[in-house]
């Protein structure tokens, strides 16, 4: 299990709580927020834990779980000062976040951050060739609360609440296992305080000094206002367009899905165009279909066992790799978004980017109007013998709705210098295509 390092921990009008102190010079608002919840988990869990490794370990006395404290109105909110600085508030009538820095509320809406390097080499592996061991934590009592210590650094303290005021305060809380492929391939624990429960999974080994898979907030952020979406399974931020009544991801999805499917028992996250990390960044991934189904049902079971040469009936709507609250769409959704953007004869100037289509040195470029938001970007595709094709041609997705032939399975293409849209059923799910999600 991991730990995030790095904040402080200090009391507050007499009452013990997590307060964030600062937020890391260059951190994206999103991040900040993910990695505030991702520390509390961490923290719960170790102190749950601390007690002689029963399966359920009473931890009394927590407080103060919840760190955003919520407002109805942004003229409610209190205060920032230093007493308070790092804090969050979350304000119902404008839908958004703010944080207490250098004494002024600071809303959390951030742009597109820029491209992101490589993860640092992971130090909690047990089999990473080049990487260190991990070292275990443990719980150290102090004289009013706990000191959590991960091998040589103390990663905080907890410290017991008082008088507690909310429904959870000097609530007794209880940590259970969670068997290994239950929910997720390496088991977890869940974490129950009163009537409120967290999941906490355990990341996978490093490998050649490699950070293996995160643990998971399996929970997303939709701000209709700032057209964003936040997957909180990884902290990645995407852009939204509305259509009618539907609301689509403006972004291909680039979540890195660990899970064993029947094509791949090594568990391949998704494909890079070329191999190229900064593809990824660019394009976003390209998933076997039954990636794109979540086959392996860790998400749900709609999509749970279609696979390759396997005929399946999901059970719509499929929610697939996409984040919670949104999910994969079938032949009929898709056919909405293109019946709004002119038809299959026409939707694809409307739906493509301004920019990135190859022209192929014609006066006429290949890229398309936008008109809608849906900017759709050249991505190109991975063939089902690891060959890479098409990138700034096509742009290929996945749908959720089976060929019948256990070989197949419907995508829609749109191709440079071409207003025409396909949708069909005439590739194989070995292919490597795009995800776009629809809002639940």
């Amino acid at each position: 299990m991991r730990y995030l390092k790095g904040f402080g921990l200090t009391k507050l009008n007499k009452k013990y709580s997590f307060v964030y102190k600062i937020i890391p010079e260059g951190m994206m608002a999103r991040d900040f927020l993910f990695k505030t919840l991702v520390v509390f988990l961490a923290a719960a869990a170790l102190v749950a834990l601390s007690a002689c490794g029963d399966d359920v370990t009473e931890v009394t006395e927590v407080t103060q779980v919840v760190g955003m404290q919520v407002v109805e109105a942004g003229d409610a909110m209190p205060k920032c000062t230093a007493e308070n600085e790092g804090a969050i508030v979350y304000s119902v009538d404008s839908v958004v976040s703010y944080a207490c820095i250098n004494r002024e509320w600071i809303p959390m809406k951030g742009k597109d951050g820029a491209e992101g390097k490589e993860g640092k080499s992971g130090t909690n592996g047990t089999n990473g060739k080049n990487g260190s061991n991990g070292t275990s934590c443990k719980a150290v009592q102090i004289t009013d609360g706990y000191k959590i210590v991960c091998g040589e650094d103390s990663v905080g303290v907890v410290l017991n609440g008082q008088d507690g005021a909310t429904i959870i305060n000097n609530k007794s809380c209880t940590v259970k296992a969670i068997a290994p492929e239950s929910l997720h391939p390496n088991g977890g624990y869940k974490i129950t305080c009163d009537t409120t429960n967290f999941e906490l999974f355990n990341g996978n080994d490093g490998n050649d000094g490699e950070d293996g898979a995160p643990a998971f907030i399996d929970k997303s952020i939709y701000d209709a206002q700032s057209n964003t979406l936040i997957d909180l399974r990884d902290g990645k931020s995407y852009r939204t367009t509305t259509v009618g009544d539907q609301v689509w991801m403006a972004e291909n999805l680039d979540y890195v899905y660990y899970f064993a499917t029947n094509e791949d028992i090594f568990a391949v996250p998704g494909f890079c165009y070329n191999g190229v990390s900064a593809n990824c960044v660019k394009y976003g991934r390209l998933y076997y279909w039954s990636a794109a189904m979540d086959s392996a049902g860790v998400f749900s079971t709609g999509g749970k066992g279609c696979g390759n040469e396997i005929t399946c009936s999901p059970e719509y709507p499929v929610r697939g790799i996409c984040p919670a609250g949104w999910h994969l769409p079938d032949t009929t959704e898709w056919k909405v978004l293109l019946d709004a953007a002119g038809g299959l004869s026409n939707g694809g100037e409307i739906l493509k980017t301004t920019t990135g289509w190859d022209n192929y040195g014609n006066s006429d470029d290949g890229s398309g109007t936008d008109e809608l938001g849906f900017s759709s970007v050249p991505t190109g595709f991975r063939l089902a013998d690891g060959r890479y094709s098409g990138e700034r041609n096509y742009a290929n997705y996945w749908i959720s709705t089976d060929a019948d032939d256990g070989i197949n399975a419907y995508r829609v293409n749109l191709t440079r210098g071409n207003n025409t849209v396909i949708m069909d059923a005439g590739f194989s799910k070995l292919y490597g295509f795009s995800v776009r999600c629809l809002k639940d």
